[in-house]
């Protein structure tokens, strides 16, 4: 039996009439969101559980070091994991 798999594909959205507020945009963005991807897999022995992947694609130019890009990266996404987590059992305990 194969695993069910669902995923959600996202990008930027441009906004329209860029050209004209290229100028503006270029003084104010820090950075860019290439196409990512949130994937969830359903695990075989584990009914309650998923396995669960972020494929982030962020681009967030300027000088900002590495070291701190990854560590603010991976704050992000615990945080993110928790708040999740926290919802998807708010949803579970109000099904009850």
């Amino acid at each position: 039996m194969r695993n069910k798999l669902y995923f959600i594909i996202y990008n930027e959205k441009r906004v329209e009439k860029q050209e004209k507020i290229d100028c503006l945009l270029l003084i104010f963005l820090r950075g860019e969101n290439g196409i990512s991807c949130f994937a969830t897999e359903e695990l075989p022995d584990e009914i309650s559980k998923c396995r669960f992947t972020w494929i982030l694609n962020t681009n967030f130019k300027g000088w900002i070091p590495q070291t701190v890009v990854d560590k603010s990266l991976s704050t992000g996404l615990v945080n993110f994991m928790t708040y999740l987590r926290e919802h998807l059992n708010n949803m579970q305990q109000s099904s009850i």
